[in-house]
């Protein structure tokens, strides 16, 4: 798994290569080895929560640096005396997360398969509340798992909806978090294309943002900021990240 953070999460992809070389014979000069980067499918289990269109290059992963091409070479020119060998080439993850295939292709050889998983490792679905303290809002069908955090920060939102509902009476909406493998959260229209970035901070499970509808701000910001260490962001919208 590639844990996503603020820096570009990278990787070695390394092919191993075993040749049968005939009693008294020699392995062959080279062996060229293409490696080529799938995406996952729209909307399947592997999609990091995004039930949308097809992703464009830039939405996963890619070789030598970071947006960069889809497929790769190299060449094994030493091997040992089992006839085996190896190479290697920098793979990049993209800042969305999912389930990707890699796949790599040797003239001769059989075609073989591996996975890389980037996601935000140990996030949690927000659950529903007992009391009737929140609501969870705001999913929608092209992200339909909508409030994912840490642990730590669940449990803090749960904290802070349930003392704001004691002391007022009113269930607040707990609106979009993070997805369920973490990442870039794209909104898409009428907020800008998918895949882009309006959500910048909704990738690592600790930001949350509340519904406005009823709320008391000035009540709610001193539970949330005041009692549980939260940090309001945003005028315009009730937007907390949480430890």
């Amino acid at each position: 798994m590639l844990p996503l953070n603020q820096d570009q999460a990278k990787a070695t992809i390394t092919a191993t290569v075993t040749t049968c070389p005939s009693e008294g014979s020699s392995p062959p000069a080279g062996v060229e080895v293409t490696f080529e980067v799938k995406a996952p499918a729209a909307g399947s289990a592997e999609a990091g929560g995004h039930a949308h269109d097809t992703r464009p290059l830039h939405a996963f992963g890619s070789f030598t640096q970071a947006k960069g091409p889809k497929t790769a070479t190299c060449t094994v020119t030493t091997f040992d005396a089992e006839g085996m060998g190896s190479c290697t080439v920098p793979y990049h993850a993209s800042e969305i997360s999912g389930v990707e295939t890699i796949v790599a292709q040797a003239p001769g050889f059989t075609e073989a398969k591996a996975t890389v998983r980037v996601a935000v490792p140990g996030l949690t679905p927000m659950p529903e509340s007992a009391l009737g303290a929140w609501r969870l809002t705001g999913a929608t069908g092209s992200h339909p798992g909508n409030h994912y955090g840490t642990p730590e920060t669940t449990t803090r939102i749960a904290a802070i909806a349930t003392d704001y509902f004691e002391a007022t009476g009113i269930a607040i909406g707990i609106n979009d978090m993070s997805l369920e493998r973490g990442g870039l959260f794209d909104i898409g229209p009428p907020y800008g294309p998918f895949w882009s970035t309006p959500h910048k901070r909704h990738r690592t499970g600790r930001s949350v943002d509340v519904d406005h509808l009823g709320v008391k701000e000035k009540r709610l910001n001193a539970i949330a900021v005041e009692q549980y260490g939260c940090k309001r962001f945003e005028v315009d919208r009730i937007h907390y990240e949480c430890p």
